[in-house]
C-alpha cells in the first residue's frame, strides 16, 4: 500500500496520461453537444485518470507556481466556506459545482496536457464548431426537422439558449484565429479550411439573435488589435472601417441581426417608459442586487442564497414591481457578490487579471490573441447573464482556460513549434 501511494506521488504512469489526453480530444468535440458528458461524466473520469497518472508531487509544484489558478482555487474554497451562512444548502452544492467542474478540467490540463496532443484537441474543437454551425444553418434555412432542439427556429438558429450559443461561437472564432496564425506558413490547405471556418462562424454569429456574443466578439477583437498595434493609428482606422462595413452588411442582409439591433435601440431609448424590455429588466436587476449587497457586502449571503435575498428586495420595494416575476440576476458578477461578497468577487476577477498578466509576459502574440480574446468574451458575457450556470458554457470555460494556461506554461515550446 505504501509503495502504491509512493508511486502515485512521485512516479508517472504514462498509459494513464495518454488515455487522459485522448479523452481531452473526445471532450473537445462533445463540448457543444453533450452537457451530460462534458459536465456530469467526463470531469470525474478525467480526475481519476489524472490521479492514476501519478507524479502528484510534481503536479502540486506546477499548480502552486501559477497565481491565477491559486486564486481560482481560493475562490472555490471561500465559496465552499460560505455554505456555512447560506440559507439553501441543497442549492449551495449544485451552484458550487458550476465552479468546481471547470477547475477539474483546467487543473488537469494545466499539469498533464501533452503538447503533442494539443493540435488534435484544438482540431477536434474546431471540427465540433463546424458540425454545430452546419446544424445551425440547417435550422436557419429550414432544411430538416429541428423539433428536438427546444430553443431552435429560423429566427433563433441555435441548438441551445441563444445567449450561450453566441458565446460558444464567439469563443470558437477566437480559437479559429489562433489556429490560422499557426497554420498560415506551415500548411496552406489547413489555413484555407480554417479561413473558411472563420468566415462561416462569423456569418453564423450574426444571422442569430445572440447580441451578447456579437458585442463580446467585437470587444475581444478591439482588445486584440490594441495589444497588437498599440500606437499604430492607421491600423485602428483600417480595423474600425472593416468592422463597421461588416456590421452594415450584416444589418442589411440578416433580418435577425437587424431586428436585434432595432429592438436594442428601442429599449435604450425607452428605458424609463418600457419596463418590460430585457434591457430594463437587466438594469433593474443590477440596481436591486446592489441594494441587496449592502446588507452583507464583505462575505455575501452564502452560495445558493442569491434568489432569496434578491427576492426580498424586489418584493419589499414598489420601484422594482416589474421584476417580481423572476429573481434571475442576469449577471454573473452580481450573483457572485451576493453569494460570496466582495471577497469572492475579488478572487474571481483576480484569476482573470493574473491570467492576462501571465499571457502578456510570454511575449507571444499568438498566446495573447487567444487569452485576451477568450477572457474578453467571458468577462463581457458575465455582465449580461450567468453563463457558468449552463453546463456546456461552464465546461467550455474550464476547457479554454485550461488550454490557455497550458500554452503559458509551455511557452518556449509554443514559440518554437507549430502546434497546428
Amino acid at each position: 500500500m505504501d509503495s502504491l501511494i509512493k508511486n502515485i506521488l512521485t512516479h508517472r504512469f504514462k498509459p494513464a496520461g495518454d488515455l487522459l489526453n485522448i479523452l481531452y480530444i473526445v471532450y473537445a468535440f462533445l463540448l457543444p453537444f453533450s452537457g451530460a458528458f462534458v459536465y456530469h461524466t467526463a470531469p470525474f473520469i478525467i480526475l481519476l485518470l489524472w490521479v492514476i497518472e501519478g507524479n502528484l508531487k510534481e503536479k502540486l509544484k506546477i499548480i502552486l507556481s501559477n497565481k491565477a489558478i491559486i486564486l481560482y482555487v481560493l475562490f472555490i474554497l471561500f465559496s465552499s466556506l460560505s455554505i456555512m451562512w447560506s440559507n439553501d444548502y441543497s442549492l449551495s452544492f449544485n451552484r458550487l459545482k458550476n465552479y468546481t467542474i471547470p477547475l477539474i478540467v483546467m487543473l488537469t490540463m494545466f499539469t498533464s496536457l501533452n503538447m503533442k496532443y494539443l493540435k488534435f484537441i484544438i482540431l477536434s474543437f474546431l471540427f465540433s464548431l463546424f458540425v454545430l454551425e452546419m446544424i445551425s444553418y440547417g435550422i436557419y434555412f429550414d432544411l430538416f426537422d429541428y423539433s428536438n432542439y427546444r430553443h431552435a427556429s429560423p429566427s433563433n438558429p441555435s441548438t441551445m439558449n441563444h445567449i450561450f450559443y453566441s458565446i460558444f461561437i464567439a469563443v470558437g472564432i477566437i480559437f479559429t484565429l489562433y489556429a490560422m496564425m499557426n497554420s498560415f506558413k506551415e500548411n496552406k490547405y489547413l489555413f484555407i479550411g480554417e479561413l473558411i471556418l472563420f468566415s462561416t462562424l462569423l456569418i453564423n454569429l450574426f444571422i442569430g439573435r445572440g447580441k451578447t456574443g456579437q458585442f463580446a466578439l467585437l470587444i475581444a477583437l478591439i482588445t486584440i488589435v490594441v495589444i497588437k498595434n498599440k500606437y499604430k493609428i492607421k491600423q485602428y482606422i483600417l480595423f474600425f472601417a472593416a468592422s463597421i462595413s461588416l456590421l452594415v452588411v450584416f444589418y442589411s442582409f440578416s433580418n435577425n441581426f437587424k431586428e436585434t439591433i432595432d429592438r436594442f435601440d428601442y429599449e435604450i431609448r425607452h428605458l424609463s417608459s418600457d419596463k418590460n424590455s430585457s434591457t430594463s429588466f437587466r438594469i433593474g436587476m443590477k440596481l436591486a442586487g446592489l441594494e441587496a449587497v449592502k446588507t452583507s457586502p464583505i462575505y455575501g449571503f452564502g452560495i445558493g442564497s442569491y434568489n432569496t435575498e434578491l427576492s426580498k428586495i424586489i418584493s419589499e420595494s414598489d420601484k422594482y414591481h416589474y421584476l417580481r416575476a423572476s429573481a434571475h440576476p442576469h449577471d454573473q458578477y452580481l450573483r457572485i457578490i451576493l453569494e460570496s461578497g466582495i471577497v469572492g468577487l475579488f478572487l474571481f476577477i483576480s484569476f482573470f487579471v493574473y491570467s492576462l498578466i501571465y499571457s502578456y509576459n510570454t511575449g507571444s502574440f499568438r498566446i495573447k490573441l487567444l487569452s485576451y480574446g477568450v477572457v474578453s468574451i467571458f468577462l463581457f458575457s458575465f455582465l449580461t447573464d450567468i453563463p457558468l450556470h449552463d453546463v456546456r458554457i461552464s465546461a467550455l470555460f474550464g476547457f479554454t482556460m485550461g488550454i490557455i494556461h497550458t500554452l503559458i506554461r509551455n511557452n518556449g515550446q509554443e514559440l518554437n513549434e507549430q502546434i497546428i
